[in-house]
């Protein structure tokens, strides 16, 4: 009984104790008058302390602290105890002899003549090796970093980084090819001083890992001192990674409050909807599964994806519960990380191939097929599967066309095929679509039928399917065939596009990368279709939308673009301000120019958080440039230079800005600089190209002009600008076969194909 109830009770002359008061009240039988007015007084004051309660419980869970898993557990038991050993529970360890599984016992790994020896030392772990300089010096393995099928070690420095070292154990057993050293990189030698080196940027556990292998994670780089100070309150992913944290919640509960069943009454930041409330039901219609009830929300999916997907992010310690679009960008479905079809390329995690899925249409969670404590599938095999979908339609041969028991007859080898990544570590793919053979050859995917038929082609494979088909079936439509008409700009890649971006059936993810494409092929015809983005119910298509229109004249953003400040997700609202960050105030008008200064400052903020990357001094830059200071943009320029010298934008955005100050000789110097960093990379020699062509030295840039052109075939810029400096050196021949080759290539590009008509016309003359 809560306490506002003991209360009324009281004033009204009943004193029974906590544990007695609805025995006692039933026993007591007031009148007809009196128990109406207790009845009222009860739910006039309930309603009252409920209405209270509810609007101080988002200022008190906002205040909430962590109280770490083994508090939880004391009312959670069966959770802990599933949660125990679980791959978030083992995510990172401190290295002890109970948690580093690898060979520190005078093991070497010799590889490109440097060799790595492995020791202990008084229960301290020591790897001997190349530091960044390529010189030899020992360090210590301070934190075990993973646990299955590979374990790596993270190495610490004076300056507050961790660093994920290149060598990892392989914990699978001896009869698997495992217990051994292996590099992360295969085969591929890195260098010291490269940016994928284990010192470098691309390996450091602060920003790249740490977020999603710990609880309560705060980055904490200091720019002025240029040191990190991360700290975090669990160093795996506990509880609280994902129910938020719990002292509010302990306390509530302990007092009876969370009966009232208010919003955050419970004192959590997100609730989770039981799943044992969901129930599948086969439609007599199709014969699949319909989820009942009707899932209106996505709060579990989302908060897995904040770290089972590829993302950025957007703001640090925001609460469990958040919207994904509040907390982080998501990459959309474009290469290299996916396939043309949407299938995972590098390594993108989950979730972005998940929301493709026609599961996550129906209202498919996490939790329906896997254990959210233990992290461990709910069954093994086919077994999983027919939970919804009933076995004996789908676990048969008339559908899976395999003998049964065969590799072929599990549902996951055809609908989730696996890609592996860190050498060892296969991944299933989320999107569980139906093999296509045909679809996949025409965007240049692979297809899970010659993932096991290796000696046979798609072709095959396509036939194959085909005779499995009912008669008269329809041929399956697909997002993946208009990404791809956008991908290689075709003909039919503006209308294509515009038919995915509007079909409300297609993935959201889909048809926000559709929007981000469209600007490539677009005529003022696909206006309305911006438009219509910038309105759509999902965040993506709203924030691609505003992306696709940054590069837009001045009145169209102005026109269409401001609205989205007032948007309710964050990852909207910061697109439309960078959109727009370039346009006059006075255009704007007084409250949208002040709702974009606040944004573009809290931008600032999210960019100076993450000042130990490149990426971020480019974007400081970007916002010094819409500022009119000129200085403070190349100053942020030169740091990121710094901070990545083979980061290829910031010397290309510098040469720019030097272009447009009439400074071309160091726009010049700064490409020839990136080149000796990164050489023979097309997008240095196509911009150092064209800064020789403005010099007047159009021989010396041809040559650079073609080995960009010719190092990056599927950029029908570069092959255009190659036909163009090959027509103005006087080689008309070798200018046509340049544009008849690119044409073939890129069939849609209008530049390319006026071109080469112009060329051809002129030789058909008389």
């Amino acid at each position: 009984m809560t306490r506002a109830v003991a209360l009324i009770l009281t004033t009204l002359g009943f004193r029974a104790s906590a544990t007695q008061d609805c025995d006692r009240l039933a026993e007591m039988r007031p009148s007809g008058t009196a128990l109406l007015h207790l009845l009222l007084v009860v739910w006039v004051a309930g309603a009252a302390a409920g209405s209270d309660l509810a609007a101080a419980s988002e200022t008190d869970v906002a205040k909430a602290t962590y109280i770490g898993a083994r508090a939880c557990g004391a009312c959670h038991p069966d959770a802990l105890r599933a949660w125990g050993g679980s791959h978030h529970d083992l995510a990172m360890q401190e290295a002890t002899p109970k948690t580093v599984l690898g060979n520190f016992e005078g093991a070497t790994h010799t590889q490109y003549g440097v060799t790595t020896r492995f020791t202990r030392d008084e229960g301290r772990y020591w790897i001997e090796s190349e530091d960044d300089r390529g010189e030899r010096k020992r360090f210590e393995a301070v934190y075990a970093f993973g646990v299955d099928p590979l374990q790596q070690y993270l190495v610490a420095f004076p300056d507050g980084r961790l660093q994920a070292f290149v060598l990892a154990w392989d914990t699978r057993p001896s009869a698997e090819g495992g217990q051994r050293w292996f590099s992360v990189y295969g085969d591929e030698r890195i260098p010291p001083g490269d940016v994928l080196h284990w010192t470098g940027l691309a390996q450091n556990w602060n920003h790249q890992c740490a977020e999603c292998h710990s609880t309560n994670l705060r980055k904490g780089y200091d720019a002025g001192r240029d040191q990190f100070e991360t700290t975090w309150s669990e160093i795996d992913v506990a509880c609280e990674a994902c129910h938020g944290p719990g002292s509010v919640h302990r306390t509530r509960m302990q007092n009876g409050e969370g009966k009232w069943r208010k919003p955050n009454a419970r004192g959590l930041s997100i609730e989770f909807e039981p799943v044992a409330r969901a129930r599948y039901r086969e439609s007599e219609e199709t014969g699949l599964p319909v989820r009942e009830p009707v899932r209106t929300a996505h709060t579990e999916v989302e908060l897995c994806a904040r770290c089972h997907a590829r993302r950025s992010t957007l703001a640090e310690g925001t609460p469990a519960g958040t919207p994904i679009h509040d907390t982080h960008r998501i990459a959309t479905l474009d290469p290299p990380l996916y396939f043309g079809d949407g299938q995972i390329r590098e390594e993108v995690y989950v979730y972005g191939s998940f929301v493709q899925s026609a599961m996550h249409a129906a209202g498919v969670s996490c939790s329906d097929c896997h254990e959210p404590h233990s992290a461990r599938l709910r069954v093994e095999g086919n077994a999983l599967c027919a939970r919804c979908h009933t076995p004996t339609r789908y676990d048969t041969k008339e559908h899976h066309h395999h003998a049964q028991g065969s590799r072929g007859s599990q549902c996951v080898e055809c609908h989730m095929p696996t890609r592996t990544y860190m050498q060892i570590d296969p991944r299933r793919d989320h999107s569980l679509r139906v093999p296509d053979p045909e679809l996949a050859a025409r965007v240049g995917a692979p297809n899970a039928c010659n993932g096991c038929h290796t000696s046979t082609t798609s072709s095959w494979s396509a036939r194959q399917i085909a005779g499995w088909r009912n008669a008269g079936s329809k041929a399956r439509t697909h997002f993946g065939d208009a990404l791809e008409a956008g991908r290689t700009g075709s003909p039919e890649a503006e209308r294509k596009l515009a038919g995915l971006i509007d079909d409300r059936n297609a993935p959201d993810i889909a048809r926000a990368t559709a929007v981000s494409m469209l600007p490539l092929v677009a005529t003022p015809n696909s206006l309305p279709t911006f438009e219509r983005a910038l309105s759509d119910g999902d965040p993506m298509l709203r924030a691609a939308g505003a992306r696709a229109l940054a590069s837009a004249p001045a009145e169209l953003r102005t026109a269409h673009v401001p609205p989205l400040l007032d948007d309710a997700t964050r990852l909207v609202r910061w697109e439309a301000a960078l959109a727009l960050q370039d346009i006059d105030p006075a255009s704007l008008g007084a409250a949208a120019a002040k709702k974009r200064q606040a944004i573009l400052e809290e931008y600032e903020r999210a960019l100076q958080r993450d000042a130990d990357r490149p990426e971020s001094h480019m974007g400081l830059s970007s916002l010094a440039l819409a500022r009119g200071d000129q200085g403070e943009a190349e100053e942020a320029l030169h740091e990121a230079r710094k901070r990545n010298p083979s980061f290829v934008p910031a010397y290309v955005n510098l040469s720019d800005l030097y272009r447009a100050e009439g400074k071309h000789e160091q726009s010049e110097a700064v490409l020839r600089e990136g080149l000796t960093k990164v050489p023979e990379h097309p997008d240095l020699s196509h911009a150092l190209g064209l800064a020789l062509v403005r010099l007047g030295r159009a021989e010396e840039a041809l040559g650079h002009i073609a080995s960009a052109a010719q190092s990056m075939p599927d950029n029908p810029r570069y092959a255009y600008v190659h036909a163009v400096a090959l027509y103005d050196a006087g080689r008309v021949q070798d200018a046509l076969t340049v544009l008849r080759e690119a044409a073939a290539r890129h069939p849609g590009d209008r530049n390319i194909a006026a071109f080469l008509a112009s060329l051809e016309g002129r030789g058909r003359q008389p």
